[in-house]
């Protein structure tokens, strides 16, 4: 029982807020699990989210961490992984 409890948790951790998006100009599409989302300012983050950017676009994203990553025009990031030990 407390394996399973420990797995539960470990897997809500992975999955859980990472960042938001702090900052927005033009358009982003969010893609997460099969799902294409509109961004915008404030929207939570997840691990293995994919932001594509449009041609006149640009965002920021603020990580728990404190980290800053800015993403320019026409781009995609994908977040495959987020490894942070608070």
């Amino acid at each position: 029982m407390k394996i399973l409890i420990l797995l539960f948790l470990l897997s809500a951790t992975l999955f859980a807020n990472i960042g938001q998006i702090s900052s927005l100009r033009g358009s982003c599409i969010i893609s997460r699990d099969n799902m294409k989302m509109d961004a915008s300012i404030g929207f939570k983050l997840k691990a293995k989210d994919v932001l594509n950017t449009g041609k006149k676009s640009k965002l920021q994203i603020i990580f728990k961490d404190g980290s800053i990553v800015t993403i320019g025009k026409s781009s995609t990031f994908d977040i495959a992984e987020y490894v942070f030990d608070a």
